[in-house]
């Protein structure tokens, strides 16, 4: 009998004991290091509206890629707790501790609890989940609606009854749940919708959850479009103009970016490379008769929600790009549970299933990095350049949205200033008292006249590869400093040629 074992029959006799012991685990492995990073990214945009009025939020953000469901729960929050790093985070962190939750009854409920716990263990250890639970966006509640619409979604379609209800005794407190939840899923976030196309196909060619649940579905799917008729009209928008326009993202780059997103969700190459192993000896043994062992309703759904999301995901970004990491955590949730049942359906809870899933597990704690880095040190970033900085320096930031994380750090009152119709209009004016200018393109700014320039190069290549910035300077400056700060950010120090060394 393995670690495994030994751990799960002890705890599995008092399953709230268990659960509770694992979400206090998450808590810690993912809490101690809350407020590490700098609040960077799309991070300060978040917080930024959300100490806006929530009819404001509402009006600018479902303009815009997401819908503004986060921002305004982050409203209400930050009224409580304010804007610090660690305060706008633990939302972040509490999704994190309710999905933990759910996966582990998912599991528990339709595979074993060997299965259970090691697939909490997995999210828990998760490099891909501690980032997320440490940053003040969607996306932890993203992997939390989807973890508790698949777990009601089996619980009223995959239950094994074969009663055929009634269109009223088809009404429980478990669909009023699950319309709630999967209308919510969607407000989070427009890519909830892959859930839902997932949880549709696989009812409608499962014929024992087809069998007992047409009018279960049917007061879904009514319940869901009226909820969400106050936004079809904007999703319409969006997909359209991304299908016309195409997306900031690339597109893949082949079957090798398959690779690397379970290279993110697995924590090193080693354990990715052993995951992978997993899948195709899983399709191997299915195929040649060597696992006897039915999967079930659970297991199946799992299984086809995974690869479906998965791999539709990747092969709709050839026309219309989105395989990024953020992207695909509905997947990165179901990988939780996929990869665990893969391991013990294998191997039939053999012996050598269980060394299996013991090394595996212990790879994965080993590989896994609490303090994560976002790779956005704006609050180093800031430090560096006010370091540089005399009464005579001028500060170009490009690209010119950045000030949002600069004014963070920089000048906070001014961030707290906020203005819902000129979203960077106090800000810009705050910071040009300082001599400090955002700026997209250098005919901005006019730079022939100013003995020291400080350029702050936030990734401008890749936002605004035209700006001309660095070409201009150099034409009346030299250059007198240069800071890299990893792994996007470049702090520049220009002096005037005229001006003696």
């Amino acid at each position: 009998m393995n670690i495994l074992e030994v751990i799960t029959n002890r705890l599995t006799q008092k399953p709230i004991f268990l659960i509770g012991l694992l979400t206090l685990t998450n808590l810690l492995v993912k809490g101690f290091f809350l407020g590490e990073n700098s609040l960077g990214g799309d991070e300060p945009f978040s917080v930024y509206h959300a100490q806006m009025d929530v009819l404001d939020i509402t009006r600018i953000l479902t303009k815009g890629n997401n819908p503004p469901l986060y921002e305004i729960i982050l409203h209400g929050w930050i009224k409580l707790f304010g804007i610090s790093e660690w305060s706008v985070r633990v939302p972040s962190l509490l999704f994190s501790c309710v999905t933990l939750i759910f996966i582990y009854l998912i599991a528990s409920k339709w595979m074993n609890q060997n299965i259970a716990f090691f697939a909490a263990c997995l999210f828990i250890f998760s490099n891909y989940h501690i980032s997320f639970a440490h940053e003040a966006r969607t996306y932890a509640l993203l992997g939390m609606l989807t973890a508790m619409s698949v777990y009601y979604y089996m619980l009223i379609f995959l239950a094994s009854t074969d009663k055929i209800e009634s269109f009223r005794s088809a009404i429980s407190w478990k669909l009023l749940i699950f319309i709630l939840v999967n209308t919510t899923l969607i407000y989070a976030h427009y890519f909830g919708f892959f859930v839902l196309m997932a949880e549709c196909i696989f009812f409608l060619f499962y014929s024992p959850a087809r069998r007992v649940g047409v009018s279960k579905a049917l007061i879904v799917v009514v319940s869901m479009m009226l909820l969400y008729s106050p936004i079809i009209s904007i999703l319409w928008g969006r997909f359209t103009k991304s299908a016309t326009k195409g997306t900031w993202i690339k597109p893949p780059d082949g079957l090798e970016s398959l690779y690397n997103m379970i290279w993110a969700f697995c924590n090193a190459p080693i354990v990715a490379v052993a995951a992978l192993l997993m899948v195709v000896m899983l399709i191997a043994a299915k195929l040649t008769g060597y696992s006897r062992s039915t999967l079930s309703p659970g297991e199946k759904f799992i299984t086809f929600a995974f690869a479906f999301i998965f791999l539709f995901m990747f092969s709709i970004s050839f026309k219309v790009p989105m395989f990024i990491d953020r992207y695909l955590m509905p997947a990165a949730i179901l990988f939780c549970l996929f990869l665990p049942m893969a391991i013990f359906r294998i191997f039939n809870q053999s012996t050598p299933g269980r060394y299996v899933s013991s090394i595996l597990l212990a790879l994965f704690i080993f590989t896994s990095k609490p303090n994560v880095t976002n790779k956005r040190e704006v609050r180093e970033l800031v430090k560096t350049v006010q370091s540089m900085q005399s009464d005579n320096s001028v500060v170009l930031i490009c690209p010119h949205d950045f000030i949002l994380n600069y004014v963070y750090y920089a000048h906070r009152e001014a961030f707290m200033n906020w203005n819902a119709h000129s979203i960077y209009k106090n800000m810009d004016d705050a910071l040009r008292q300082k001599n400090i200018f955002g700026i997209n393109h250098i005919s901005e700014f006019q730079p022939e006249n100013n003995e020291h320039i400080i350029y702050v190069d936030a990734a401008a290549s890749f936002t605004h590869p035209e700006n001309q910035i660095t070409e201009t300077l150099i034409q009346t400056h030299r250059i007198e400093q240069q800071t890299t700060i990893p792994d996007i950010f470049n702090v520049i120090s220009y002096r005037s040629l005229s001006v003696t060394p």
